[in-house]
């Protein structure tokens, strides 16, 4: 509009939204949304939302940056991107759909084991046609130690991907069942070691040595941490699954 002496003004005293609203819907990521506003050049940076805001309507969608572009006749557009979920409610925890990836893994392990052998066999007490009575006149003597075990395998580990607002939990993964079901194994190779004796003609092995752990334990499906990333209000998460011992 001119005024009266020839110069161009703007009779523009709000901020309006536009028409032409853009909204994007994703599977297992975060919807996008982009709104646009017309209003007075002056007010501008006063009206931009705030990177982190939520919008009116849709409590779940925060803004990820912003811009204004000036115009004519001291009218100035300020255009805001959303992310988040396009949803009129809000909700205390909210996870949107998994991502499954699964690929390959492997690995060894070295445990310790308890290791015998007879050296003397029990000697038993006959009677008079060689045949052996109850109980012996001799005990069989063995000598006992440690052996270590090297155990190889392969297998299939597992990460679920997906965002979550407006917490998350790294002690608490949302999705085990989901992917300690997708793990898999096998061992390929168990390979017997160098052996240390400890005892020597002894008529008792014992099942328990002192300060050395014994055993090979079973693999098993377990969870392994989670990578977190936060990305303004909502959280990146990808928790992984695998084999272990």
């Amino acid at each position: 509009m001119l005024n009266p002496d020839g110069v161009i003004f703007s009779t523009v005293t709000a901020f309006v939204e536009q028409v032409g609203r853009r909204q994007q819907w994703r599977y297992a990521d975060l919807d996008v949304m982009v709104c646009t506003w017309n209003g007075p050049a002056a007010g501008a940076s006063n009206f931009k939302p705030k990177v982190g805001s939520p919008h009116p309507q849709y409590p779940l969608m925060f803004v990820t940056d912003s811009e204004i572009v000036s115009a004519a006749a001291l009218v100035a557009e300020v255009q805001a991107t959303y992310q988040g979920i396009i949803q009129t409610s809000g909700v205390k925890q909210y996870y949107t759909d998994p991502v499954v990836s699964m690929s390959p893994t492997g690995g060894s392990r070295e445990f310790t084991r308890i290791y015998s052998q007879q050296v003397m066999a029990a000697q038993y007490t006959t009677n008079q046609f060689g045949q052996p009575v109850t109980g012996y006149s001799t005990p069989a003597l063995y000598n006992y130690g440690t052996q270590s075990v090297t155990v190889r395998y392969t297998g299939v580990q597992c990460s679920v991907k997906y965002q979550t607002y407006p917490s998350v939990n790294e002690h608490s993964p949302h999705f085990s069942s989901l992917g300690l079901g997708r793990v898999m194994w096998q061992v390929l190779s168990t390979y017997y070691g160098a052996v240390s004796i400890i005892g020597s003609n002894v008529e008792q092995v014992p099942s328990v040595i002192p300060g050395v752990p014994i055993g090979v334990p079973p693999l098993f499906a377990a969870y392994m941490g989670m990578n977190v990333q936060q990305r303004g209000k909502w959280w990146d998460v990808t928790e992984i699954y695998g084999p272990t011992f």
